[in-house]
């Protein structure tokens, strides 16, 4: 199961539609809150989470997250700003990767989602 955390609807089904054909169930969460309130009674294998949600930034979530289980899957944080200055905030937190979203984004998912389940 992948956590996809994208407040932006199309972008999230999207996403989804390309998780579903890289062979894995999501789920969706539209906000910090209701990605905080699933993964209190689910695993997922591994999160996609936009940088900027309603109700804060995915650096909040993830320490939002540590708090609630000690070990997170893999995460990949997407972003439409400057992917370097984002990656090197989020490193120290154990983000594997960022990604701007830009025309090649879709394209370039399915690859980094392989990669890293191969990697966990």
């Amino acid at each position: 199961m992948i956590l996809i955390v994208e407040d932006d609807e199309g972008v999230a089904e999207l996403m989804k539609h390309i998780v579903q054909r890289a062979g894995f169930d999501s789920f969706i969460a539209y906000s910090s809150a209701n990605a905080l309130q699933w993964i209190t009674t689910n695993v997922p294998q591994f999160i996609l989470m936009d940088y900027h949600l309603p109700d804060g930034c995915a650096y909040d979530l993830i320490l939002e997250m540590r708090d609630l289980r000690s070990v997170l899957p893999p995460i990949v944080v997407t972003t439409g700003e400057c992917e370097f200055q984002i990656a090197e905030k989020l490193a120290p937190l154990g983000v594997q990767q960022c990604m701007i979203k830009d025309g090649r984004f879709l394209d370039e998912l399915p690859k980094v989602i392989q990669a890293i389940v191969k990697i966990s």
